[in-house]
């Protein structure tokens, strides 16, 4: 039997149901669609180590769905595989792009999308659950799956709907909570509510094409929040980096405390470093920067 998903309206009580819903709910249900039985999977609880990976996760698929960088994928694989169960709110251009990868990477999705015609065509493209609702209200969110959400990712143009999504999400304690901010000046009013933002999706866009023709020794470069980055580079016979283990880099001060390196990739294979692994000419180094990192720490470490 194929799964299914169901597009559904809330509330919609003027709505002509071809089905009838129970009568316990304001909806009605518009049309049926086959349901994925992996929906209803165990939600993962995780600790707050656990929970960071998750927030690490969510927003590099975040920043591919931005940028349309299939290479933001390589660094989720440092992370490994997590199975989460997502909220996604918003299925405009952004919210779409996010959808796919997060289906792609076997996440459990629900969407909430307030707009008939987009719910309807994420709904016939994705064998997920759509509501099609107000997530400004709780129990659309409540419908959506709240007590056992991971995750909920809010991507419309408007943030006074993203702030209140974010303040009823807030409430409902989902674990990870991250938005788009479409202003600057109304980030610290997401974060204030504990969420994650990413801000200004065209300069995000605009950031990743300027540091890609800055930076063309620096592959796959991810601005996470609060200023933090992961990238890429290859090492050249040249950087200071070459023949020493990672633990005698730091030591002579040119690794900075503020850097660590995630993952060491040579002759197609991808390893977890300790302080006694030894850096090789053509390695490639995934790093993680609690800072922006300067031209002059990227040209010293590229060589």
């Amino acid at each position: 039997m194929r799964a299914c998903a169901f597009l559904r309206e809330i509330p919609a009580p003027s709505c002509t149901a071809r089905h009838s819903f129970t009568s316990s709910s304001p909806a009605c249900v518009v049309d049926r669609y086959p349901v994925n039985p992996s929906w209803m999977a165990k939600r993962i609880v995780g600790e707050s180590a656990a929970i960071s990976r998750h927030q690490v996760r969510i927003e590099i698929i975040l920043c591919w769905a931005l940028t349309d960088d299939p290479d933001c994928a390589n660094i989720d694989s440092v992370w490994g595989g997590i199975t989460l169960y997502m909220i996604v709110v918003g299925a405009g251009s952004i919210g779409t792009s996010l959808i796919d990868i997060a289906v792609k990477e076997k996440n459990n999705v629900v969407v909430v999308e307030q707009d008939p015609e987009r719910a309807r065509q994420v709904s016939n493209m994705y064998d997920i659950t759509v509501l099609n609702g107000d997530a400004t209200s709780t129990d659309t969110l409540r419908e959506a799956g709240s007590d056992r959400a991971d995750a909920l990712i809010v991507t419309t143009s408007d943030d006074a709907v993203n702030l209140m999504v974010v303040s009823i999400a807030s409430e409902l304690k989902i674990p990870s909570i991250v938005s788009i901010v479409n202003k600057k000046e109304h980030a610290e009013f997401f974060r204030k509510l504990g969420a994650n933002v990413m801000e200004n999706p065209e300069e995000v866009v605009a950031n990743h094409l300027y540091n890609a023709a800055k930076r063309p020794t620096v592959r796959d470069f991810t601005m996470l929040s609060q200023g933090d980055q992961v990238f890429r580079l290859t090492v050249k016979p040249t950087s200071p980096l070459v023949g020493r283990t990672l633990a005698e880099s730091s030591r002579k001060g040119i690794l900075p405390p503020t850097i660590l390196i995630m993952s060491i990739e040579r002759d197609g294979k991808r390893e977890i470093p300790t302080g006694e692994s030894t850096i090789e000419a053509g390695d490639v180094l995934t790093v993680f920067s609690l800072e922006r990192a300067s031209d002059e720490l990227v040209e010293t470490l590229t060589g």
